[in-house]
């Protein structure tokens, strides 16, 4: 039986198929990201951590104001890096939806010991699309989302697909 599947298997590295360790994040549109979010930010870690850290808020064009203190959930992968830990004193854009209960984020993570801590966070962010080091080229993001912002609030987004 395993001896069947090497003709396929060379067959599909002959002909360039990628395979699983080949499989990236598409990153979700900017337009889309801003349709969803309920915070669109830069912030400054306060409180270090992985998958949950608290975040003083130094602008925002939607959600918590400048001075305000959030706390924002990451996923939790089940393969490879789990996430990225984020530093005191750091600065990072956000742009994230408002964060869905302990328990519908415990079915995500549910097999990872790290999933199993009943963190509060106010917003949370999609795999892939977690807080961005603040640098020229993020800010420039965190300007054109605020264009964004600012041309449609939230509730005239019409996201493409069945409603």
């Amino acid at each position: 039986m395993r001896t069947s599947f090497i003709p396929f298997a060379m067959l599909a590295l002959f002909l360039g198929v990628p395979g699983p360790g080949d499989a990236k994040i598409a990153p979700i549109p900017l337009p889309e990201r801003v349709a969803k979010a309920d915070f669109i930010g830069i912030v400054e870690c306060v409180m270090a951590g992985e998958t949950c850290v608290k975040f003083k808020v130094l602008e925002s064009c939607r959600g918590a104001k400048a001075n305000d203190e959030i706390y924002v959930r990451t996923f939790v992968r089940f393969t490879g890096p789990q996430f990225r830990a984020h530093l005191c004193g750091e600065k990072f854009v956000v742009i994230g939806p408002r964060a869905s209960s302990h328990e519908q984020f415990y079915r995500m993570g549910a097999s990872l010991p790290i999933g199993w801590r009943k963190l509060h966070a106010d917003y949370e962010l999609p795999y892939g699309q977690g807080p961005m080091s603040l640098t020229a080229d993020s800010h420039k993001y965190y300007e054109d989302a605020k264009k964004l912002a600012l041309a449609k609030p939230k509730e005239e987004f019409k996201l493409p697909g069945p409603s």
